[in-house]
């Protein structure tokens, strides 16, 4: 049971940065630069599918591409 609180309590202060006010209004720029690729991406897809769209492939993208470039601070948005 130690452990677990010791863990938890580790992993509780590594993620807290991620969840701050200033963290996530820094991310607002690259979250709408991602969000704008995600839907022209989904309307040219339905454009060339007959509207037919897997948005499970765009919802994926979209979240690895925000997280990635946030956690490794390499932006290939721009």
């Amino acid at each position: 049971m130690v452990s677990d609180k010791r863990r938890h309590g580790f992993l509780r202060r590594t993620a807290n940065p991620l969840f701050s006010q200033t963290f996530l209004r820094e991310l607002e720029p690259t979250i709408k630069i991602y969000y704008r690729r995600f839907i022209d991406g989904i309307a040219a897809e339905a454009s060339q599918k007959e509207g037919i769209v897997n948005l499970t492939k765009w919802i994926d993208h979209v979240a690895f591409d925000v997280l990635s470039v946030r956690t490794v601070k390499v932006d290939s948005a721009d």
